[in-house]
């Protein structure tokens, strides 16, 4: 790819929506005669795929499974089945959506920072000399208001940002399968696939490759905790972290594929 600011008529894109939930690209009605029984671990193993996958589209259904983690994890588990590990068919690429939505829309963390997503990713340069202070930087700018006020305390990362962390790389994993789909058919092969939804997936898949490639300097941290002491103190976030922003948008990356559905690519893309 080459290096270039992210395109105006796409830029504009952006600006004029607010990052539509993927959930949109499914039909309520698929989800009709199961929307007032109980969502548990136990009613997701008697459903079909596409039941699972529509799930997306009722807020009670999310609500139930945000509240129930095994009743999450059991369809977080049915969805990976259907596109691991790449997503190169409608149905798989529909599935892997549908976790990416799951994810985001129980997790409440998510949502606010895919919110600044575009300021998050406009931000960086996206190369092999982004720092990892210029890397903690736009993350804290980007960081829901309840968790940047905990930011103060130092200390260790609290439990919301650790879930947040976790399921930025559970994301990550999703985004990279549908990515090597898409690579393999040349584009969503689901038509139904909005405009808007292939630019809110490549922003957001920006923002959790971004989060799961800062690696720990040490090795007795884990990664919430690492990134956690750096955002409370981005200038020393060397010590804390390793970056490598430029693996995530080289023309090989694991994103490639879904910044060229988009039709765009990220700014210092190579």
């Amino acid at each position: 790819m080459r290096r270039t600011a992210i395109v105006p008529a796409i830029l504009a894109l952006l600006l004029s929506t607010a990052l539509i939930s993927c959930s949109q690209m499914f039909s309520e009605n698929l989800f009709a005669q199961a929307s007032h029984t109980s969502i548990s671990a136990s009613s997701i193993s008697g459903m079909s795929l596409d039941q699972i996958i529509a799930l997306t589209a009722s807020k009670y259904a999310m609500n139930e499974l945000a509240n129930d983690p095994a009743a999450r994890k059991a369809a977080l588990a049915r969805l990976a089945a259907a596109y691991s590990p790449t997503a190169a068919t409608a149905t798989a690429q529909d599935a892997d959506l549908a976790a990416i939505s799951i994810i985001t829309q129980s997790d409440p963390d998510a949502q606010p920072l895919f919110a600044s997503a575009l300021s998050l990713v406009t931000s960086l340069s996206f190369s092999s000399t982004t720092t990892p202070s210029e890397v903690a930087d736009a993350l804290k700018s980007a960081l829901p208001s309840n968790l940047a006020s905990e930011l103060s305390a130092g200390g260790s990362p609290p439990a919301d940002f650790v879930q947040l962390v976790s399921d930025l790389s559970s994301m990550n994993t999703a985004f990279d399968a549908l990515s090597a789909g898409l690579g393999k058919t040349g584009g969503y092969a689901d038509s139904s696939v909005t405009a808007a939804t292939k630019t809110e997936v490549a922003t957001e898949a920006a923002v959790a490759a971004l989060v799961s490639t800062a690696k720990p300097v040490s090795s007795s941290q884990s990664a919430s905790t690492a990134i956690w002491a750096a955002l409370c103190d981005p200038s020393n976030a060397s010590s804390e972290l390793t970056v490598n922003p430029g693996q995530i948008t080289s023309s090989s990356g694991s994103l490639a594929a879904l910044f060229t559905a988009a039709g765009y690519s990220l700014p210092g893309s190579s």
